[in-house]
């Protein structure tokens, strides 16, 4: 019986995957400080529906909303992650409702121009770590979604629990770390988890909204009077 030997693009990968096994735990003494912070932005999400509840919304994105962070245990790296939420928030309204009005808070609506508000707030992110995996994160993100009326009588709520998947062993990440540049990896491993979750975040809550009984219920009786 002869031995066959693995695949070469599976040798290829084990090989990077015990390399950086054995390279990056020896980095943190001989390289520099790790940055104080990663900033993320959103690209579009393709999404070709028109949006198929008539209602005019306004959209509250708060302050903490917008400039949410969550801080790295291990590091201390601030991952600026309320840029992102907060144009995924403004496309999933986008895509839902006809009419979308932006604001800071409940207060800067004018009489008669919306007939509900629209909350989102980011209720935790958390970061964990498969048990037999080094090098492979799971980001974890819950943000609460709230429709109420101008009285603020609540219509629906509902939250949107997204995952997203990071690694240093896979593209561009891998590539950083091979030249010892493990904060560009760490980075480029985080836009990969932060993208993943928030094209989950949009789909979901696109989802979420178009087959809620209670959001179609109100917006008929809200066009009835309009």
């Amino acid at each position: 019986m002869t031995k066959q030997s693995l695949p070469i693009a599976l040798q290829h990968k084990f090989f990077t995957l015990i390399l950086l096994s054995l390279v990056l735990p020896m980095l943190p003494g001989c390289m520099a400080a790790p940055p104080k912070d990663f900033v993320f932005s959103a690209s579009p999400t393709d999404y070709s529906l028109k949006p198929d509840i008539t209602l005019k919304v306004g959209l509250v994105l708060s302050d903490d909303f917008k400039n949410a962070v969550w801080v790295s245990d291990e590091h201390k790296i601030k991952f600026h992650i309320g840029a992102v939420f907060s144009e995924k928030a403004r496309e999933v309204s986008a895509a839902v409702f006809s009419k979308v009005v932006v604001a800071d808070n409940e207060q800067m609506f004018a009489p008669g121009t919306i007939n509900a508000m629209l909350v989102p707030e980011l209720v935790s992110y958390e970061r964990s770590r498969p048990v037999f995996g080094t090098s492979t994160t799971i980001d974890t993100a819950i943000i609460q979604w709230t429709l109420s009326d101008r009285n603020a009588s609540l219509v629906w709520v509902d939250s949107i629990q997204v995952d997203g998947e990071s690694a240093v062993t896979t593209g561009e990440a891998a590539k950083a770390a091979m030249t010892l540049n493990p904060w560009k990896a760490g980075k480029l491993a985080a836009d990969r988890g932060i993208k993943m979750i928030a094209d989950h975040f949009f789909n979901d809550s696109v989802s979420a909204m178009k087959s809620s009984v209670e959001i179609r219920a109100f917006a008929e009786k809200a066009s009835a009077i309009d």
